[in-house]
């Protein structure tokens, strides 16, 4: 009897193991001719069900999902592939609008990974949506691939508030002096906010937006389908960021551009977006340093705060040692920051540590918010959530008795 047991469990234990071997062939990156077809069945499933989803939400709650703006700002295309993308800011729109002016013949192809994403504000002329008839518009849309890339909701909104409104940049300034709310949350934010740095937590930040009832529309801090209006354009691809590299290799591989434009390493095409990522972030140092509202006192704090973003966006290790000085940032040894920021990401290790590190700093950004006020957040972010299929419960996100703070802190002596 024990016998024919050990028989059966072995048998059972065979079958299972032949199952899970098979899906994990068939899903796997492979490398001969009909494994990267399964792959890109895969791929069309996937994509196949996100296109899915979103039309049975719009169906349920069409009123909840009109867009009545016009988005032709958003929409870039290229006639050479028969691609239209909308770009989502804080959703990897950078990257792509530098890869449309690529596919347009706007910049060389060798350009992805040379020169800086700094504003590369969009599409020009001919390649943008902006002064088309509604007629061309809608050809364009009814005859050419689209794709656009969402992003979970909380992410984007940390990301947001890390990059434009606690890291010194252009867009700051211009949402302090457009947001007087600010100053009615954070009263040590009066004097200095509209010079080089803000006080404004993430806090506060949240509470403003909240409580402008629709009034701030700065487009960093917007929904993400307000963007593209995906329940009246039909996309055929919605990327995610969880996924952006695969996602983005597919969508190009459909629309037929030359696979030598992405690095064919996912490492390599990493590495070379980190990079960018800090280059640009030195060229905001030094449009502040530039900047004759910028007093020298908050030099050192830009410095600091510029370091702090890149450690929450996993670029630079907390165990790597700051090495801008405290006081007399004005100092030569400082006046271009870029060699030692790649200095000190080169010295920071695995990749998967540091992305451990970036889901650390927001967490400790959402768990500062009181729960009644991530509540309301939650309610701000239903829509996207429910929209592109991702979990918006705080209860299920930022659990009250699950978070441990940890040791390190990225936001103590900020806020």
């Amino acid at each position: 009897m024990k016998l024919k047991v050990r028989v059966f469990v072995w048998i059972i234990g065979c079958v299972i193991f032949f199952i899970t071997f098979t899906k994990v062939a068939r899903v796997g990156v492979v490398t001969n001719k009909q494994g990267s077809d399964e792959f890109v069945s895969d791929l069309d499933l996937v994509h196949q069900a996100r296109r899915e989803h979103v039309q049975r939400v719009c169906q349920q709650r069409p009123s909840e999902f009109k867009v009545w703006a016009d988005l032709s700002r958003y929409f870039s295309f290229s006639d050479r592939h028969r691609l239209v993308y909308c770009s989502v800011q804080k959703v990897g729109c950078s990257f792509w609008l530098q890869v449309m002016k690529i596919l347009t013949g706007q910049l060389p192809q060798g350009s992805l990974y040379q020169g800086s994403f700094y504003h590369t504000v969009g599409m020009r002329g001919h390649y943008s949506f902006r002064g088309k008839p509604p007629s061309e518009k809608r050809r364009l849309l009814d005859t050419y691939k689209k794709f656009m890339f969402v992003r979970d909701p909380y992410a984007r909104l940390f990301s947001a508030y890390m990059d434009k409104v606690f890291n010194p940049t252009r867009q700051m300034r211009m949402i302090l002096r457009h947001s007087e709310t600010f100053r009615t949350h954070d009263t040590r934010a009066i004097a200095r906010e509209l010079e080089c740095a803000t006080n404004v937590s993430f806090r506060n930040f949240v509470q403003t937006l909240l409580s402008s009832k629709g009034k701030w529309f700065d487009p960093h801090f917007t929904h993400m389908f307000r963007h593209c209006d995906p329940c009246s354009v039909h996309f055929d691809y919605i990327g995610k960021m969880e996924t952006f590299v695969v996602d983005a290799k597919y969508i190009l591989d459909k629309a037929g551009v030359d696979g030598k434009l992405l690095t064919a390493s996912e490492e390599l095409f990493r590495s070379g977006n980190e990079i960018l990522a800090i280059r640009d972030f030195a060229n905001g140092i030094l449009f502040f340093r530039r900047s004759k509202n910028c007093k020298p006192t908050y030099l050192c704090e830009i410095y600091l705060r510029i370091w702090v973003t890149l450690q929450t966006r996993g670029l630079i290790s907390t165990e790597v040692l700051y090495p801008f000085p405290l006081d007399n940032c004005s100092s030569a040894y400082v006046s271009y920051p870029i060699e030692e920021l790649v200095k000190a990401h080169m010295m920071s290790g695995n990749r998967s540590v540091r992305m451990r590190q970036r889901q650390a700093a927001m967490m400790e950004a959402y768990y500062s918010i009181p729960r009644s006020l991530l509540k309301e957040l939650q309610k701000f972010a239903q829509d996207d959530c429910d929209l592109f299929g991702y979990e918006c419960s705080v209860d299920v996100r930022f659990p009250e008795d699950r978070y441990t703070p940890s040791n390190y802190s990225f936001f103590r002596q900020f806020w």
